[in-house]
Parts: C-alpha cells; sequence; structure tokens
C-alpha cells in the first residue's frame, strides 16, 4: 500500500506541492499520466524506485513527461518529493535539458539535512516551510525575474475557459510571437506551441477523470476543434480513448498498476 501526504505552498512561484510517499513491506508500482510538472523525488532511510525500468537510489530530477511512466517504490521506504511548475528549474539550475546530478547539489544537501529523522514526527506544513525557504535562498534572482510571463502563460490556457491561442495571449501581453518563442524555449525547453499541446492534455485529463460533464462538453470547454481531434490527442499522449481512460480511472478497466493521478492512487 502507498500512502501520500501532500501540501502546497503558499505564494510559491515555483513550487506547486511538497509531497511524502511511504509504502508498506511490499513493492508498490505506479503509472504516471503525462504531466506539465518537474519532480524532484529524494529516497529517505535508504529506499529505492525504478522509473520505467530504471534503478535509482540518488535524489532524482524527472522533467514534464509526454508520455506515461511506470514507477515502483521499494517497500518500507520513505521519499520526499518537490514538485515544481514547468518554469520552476529555471532560476534554480539554469538548465532545462541535459542530466542534472542532484545528489551533487547544495540545494539539494541542504533540504536532506534540515529534514528530521522520523518525518512523521513534524507537520508536513512544517517541512514544507523549510523547503520552500531553501529553494528560496538557491533561486537565482535575475532568472527567477524571467519566469513570471511562463508562469502566466501556463494559467492562460490552464484555466481559460474554451478555444484560446498563442495569440491571443501574445496580443494581451503586448509581446510578438518570436518574444514568446525565445522566453518559452530558453525557461522551459520547448516552444510554446508544445507546451500549449500539453496544458491542454493535462487540462482535459483532470476533466474526464474528475470532471461529471459529458466528453463532448469536457472536449469543447478545454479548446479542442471537435471529438474527432479530442479523441487523436488522448491516444497520443496515453494510447486510449476518453471513454477508455475514465474507465481505467474509475477502475472498470484492469491496470498493471494504479494511476497516480494528482496525489491519488485510482
Amino acid at each position: 500500500m502507498i500512502n501520500i501526504q501532500t501540501y502546497r505552498p503558499s505564494h510559491s512561484a515555483l513550487v506547486e506541492r511538497i509531497w511524502l510517499l511511504t509504502t508498506d513491506h511490499q513493492n508498490q508500482q505506479i503509472t504516471q499520466p503525462p504531466t506539465t510538472y518537474s519532480n524532484i523525488l529524494i529516497p529517505l532511510d535508504g529506499g529505492s524506485f525504478t522509473l520505467d525500468g530504471i534503478l535509482l537510489q540518488t535524489p532524482h530530477l524527472s522533467r514534464m513527461s509526454f508520455k506515461e511512466s511506470k514507477w515502483s517504490y521499494s517497500p518500507s521506504s520513505t521519499f520526499l518529493g518537490i514538485r515544481l511548475y514547468a518554469h520552476g528549474l529555471y532560476p534554480l539550475i539554469g538548465s532545462v535539458s541535459g542530466d542534472i546530478d542532484l545528489a551533487e547539489s547544495q540545494m539539494i544537501k541542504n533540504i536532506i539535512t534540515t529534514l528530521p529523522k522520523n518525518t512523521k514526527a513534524i507537520p508536513l506544513e512544517t517541512i514544507a516551510a523549510q523547503i520552500k525557504d531553501i529553494i528560496s535562498r538557491h533561486s537565482n534572482t535575475l532568472r527567477l525575474q524571467e519566469v513570471s510571463l511562463m508562469k502566466e502563460l501556463y494559467e492562460y490556457f490552464r484555466w481559460s475557459d474554451g478555444e484560446v491561442s498563442l495569440q491571443d495571449f501574445c496580443q494581451s501581453r503586448g509581446i510578438s510571437s518570436l518574444t514568446l518563442n525565445r522566453r518559452c524555449s530558453k525557461i522551459i525547453g520547448m516552444t510554446p506551441k508544445r507546451y500549449e499541446r500539453l496544458i491542454k492534455f493535462r487540462r482535459a485529463l483532470c476533466q474526464v477523470i474528475d470532471s461529471d460533464l459529458s466528453l463532448t462538453d469536457i472536449g469543447h470547454e478545454t479548446g479542442y476543434f471537435d471529438q474527432a481531434h479530442f479523441i487523436k490527442e488522448f491516444k497520443w499522449f496515453v494510447n486510449k480513448t476518453p471513454k477508455s481512460y475514465q474507465h481505467l480511472a474509475e477502475g472498470l478497466d484492469n491496470q498493471d498498476a494504479p494511476l497516480q493521478y494528482n496525489f491519488r492512487l485510482l
């Protein structure tokens, strides 16, 4: 069995969530859908985990993903997770591509040193406040100022109703598409169009799992041209139709490993 505790720090431009995952005496496997977030995962007390079949025993950074991933956690272990917005890495490490050795990161070392030996003895809110403070101290001030536009871009496509466009966003901010493309590539590591596609899918995924709306309404509300486009995108991301994925989330279809969606196991 997996138990997940989460805490959402207030007024954080970089950190979306701090979380603790604990496992019982059995090896635990889960499936994670495509995500707009980056995650730093820190094994505690000698724990280990596998990501898509690769064994890892040290702090690991997983970036935004356009495909599902398979995770497996060692028995009787605890893991600390830091979920960052897509723009959250840039002020911390500058590089938005390539492998990062988190085991040698002073920020990660400071976080591990700060953690109590028994994470259950202190409220997660207290731990999260300490981590947020460490991350803030390790953020580059100049790079931090650059990410505000990317935060606005994420919120624009995540929360706007109906069909919106990059052209609309640029016009509302008084910038050119070339400027947006340069900023997005520099800070997030992909073009605005590709980022928009991932945000739109993730929003649709949330609706498919949690909303009482019909799939037709969900497709329209999340900005897809028609049902054919909606279904095609779902198949591209998770190799399933929206209806099939809805059944999967409701436990109506068999699956190899539970689905971890926003820290819930389905």
